[in-house]
């Protein structure tokens, strides 16, 4: 039932104690592809606590305006039981040969309500049918407002000096490393 920024929270923070903020790996330079070692700091991933300017309800759901049909949509950041149910009925769509509709499974399981109508199949036909405008707001919106670990660090490249801030790759290293 926690949510998915809290457990990556909990995972880096074990990283750290158990191997230490130094996190070794191997990175491919956005600039020029050259591939080699480095090294990321892990104690300035920081945290994301969601976009504080939604009010957010006892229940954790926040209410947004779509711009295109003008519907009042409230919707709910899902726990990790809750994506590993998206996962799951994305796979089973996979193994059967069914289109994929992992995005507008998504969509059905955040919102709450409409216009506050809650009944489950009023929010599947309006998902259904939902202009892309709207579907892309509400994404957008719903990363806004979900908190999580800025998994980013600055990042030099030893072969051409490229320095960009990049996310960091979560690799077997991060899991298994030398140390």
């Amino acid at each position: 039932s926690l949510y998915a920024s809290d457990k990556n929270a909990i995972l880096v923070a074990a990283r750290i104690s158990g191997f230490g903020s130094a996190y070794e790996t191997r990175v491919n330079c956005p600039a020029c592809g050259a591939s080699g070692p480095y090294t990321f700091d892990l104690n300035e991933c920081r945290p994301y606590y969601g976009d504080e300017s939604l009010e957010i309800s006892d229940d954790g759901s926040f209410t947004i305006k779509l711009p295109v049909t003008d519907v009042e949509a409230r919707i709910k950041i899902l726990n990790s039981k809750e994506e590993a149910f998206l996962t799951q009925l994305a796979e089973n769509k996979a193994k059967k040969k069914m289109p994929e509709t992992m995005l507008t499974d998504q969509l059905k399981a955040i919102i709450v309500s409409l216009n506050g109508q809650t009944e489950r199949s009023t929010i599947n036909k309006f998902v259904d049918i939902m202009p892309a405008r709207d579907s892309r707001f509400l994404r957008k919106e719903y990363t806004k407002a979900a908190p999580g670990v800025e998994m980013k660090n600055d990042f030099k490249c030893s072969s051409c000096g490229h320095e960009q801030e990049v996310d960091i790759p979560l690799t077997a290293d991060f899991f298994w490393s030398n140390r």
